[in-house]
């Protein structure tokens, strides 16, 4: 099974844990790593770069030429993995592994146990026996943030800002996928809900998405959200709740650079790299 995993990175050059990273690739073989370079001034390309070489055929590096905005850039590899990968499980984390890699694995297991599910949420909650840091503003913003989500998707949702999210190659993500994402800051909860509108099932919203309690998180400091950005994340809420129907694809795609391909990917793609 193609199990990929799309990693947006913007002047991330000394966050990203490199070690922690080799870790996880030695000791899951099955797991392939898209890298989404989102025109970062600094290094990054150069720490990403040598990831790949590392293990090139579990690592996969594609750069923007400009900044998109994370956003952009999560859409733009999990199109690349679902395209041109025949993605079977795809889903994206953060560079800084404020979530460690392995739960991913969570995940991966509640996709497996509940066939009708089409993605598996990462959700932190301080429950005994885990390993869960945030801090306390941090962690009533989040709340605020969930019960914002909840009024937007018309579904209660815990946590929809972890940035540990995986889900099934359907025509439904597909779809969810076709036009870039209004929201900067909120993305997630436009894909889950572009995703639950697409979708043909008729089983209930709650049915078709997996809140899953990860074992551990810890606030990595850096965080690109300013105080005046949540009068933006307010008006994105509105519009999300608003969205009836996806945008079309726009005429001109913002396609990667392919940076570093491993050797198992078709020959039209080793002469685009």
């Amino acid at each position: 099974m193609e199990k990929h995993l799309v990693i947006p990175c913007y002047n991330e050059f000394d966050r990203i844990p490199v070690d922690r990273y080799l870790e996880f690739l030695s000791q899951n073989i099955e797991w392939t790593l898209i890298f989404v370079d989102d025109g970062s001034q600094d290094d990054t390309i150069v720490k990403l770069r040598n990831l790949h070489r590392a293990h090139p055929r579990q690592v996969v590096v594609l750069r923007l030429e400009k900044n998109s905005g994370k956003a952009e850039a999560v859409r733009v590899g999990m199109r690349f993995g679902l395209e041109q990968l025949d993605s079977e499980l795809i889903g994206f984390a953060d560079a800084d592994l404020a979530a460690p890699l392995n739960e991913v694995l969570l995940l991966d297991r509640a996709l497996a146990r509940h066939a009708d599910v089409v993605g598996a949420l990462g959700i932190r909650l301080s429950l005994l026996g885990r390993r869960i840091h945030r801090k306390r503003v941090r962690a009533l913003l989040g709340r605020t943030f969930a019960r914002l989500a909840s009024w937007a998707l018309r579904i209660r949702i815990r946590d929809t800002q972890c940035g540990m999210k995986l889900f099934r190659n359907n025509a439904a993500l597909r779809a969810a996928l076709r036009a870039p994402f209004q929201s900067r800051w909120v993305f997630d909860v436009e894909l889950i809900k572009r995703l639950l509108g697409s979708h043909p099932s008729n089983l209930s919203s709650r049915e078709l998405l997996w809140e899953q309690p990860l074992d551990a998180w810890e606030e990595i400091p850096g965080s690109r959200l300013k105080p005046h950005d949540f009068l933006t994340v307010g008006f994105d809420f509105v519009r999300i709740m608003l969205q009836n129907e996806i945008p079309p694809e726009p005429e001109n795609r913002n396609d990667p650079i392919i940076v570093s391909i491993d050797d198992r990917l078709p020959a039209r793609l080793h002469q685009a790299a």
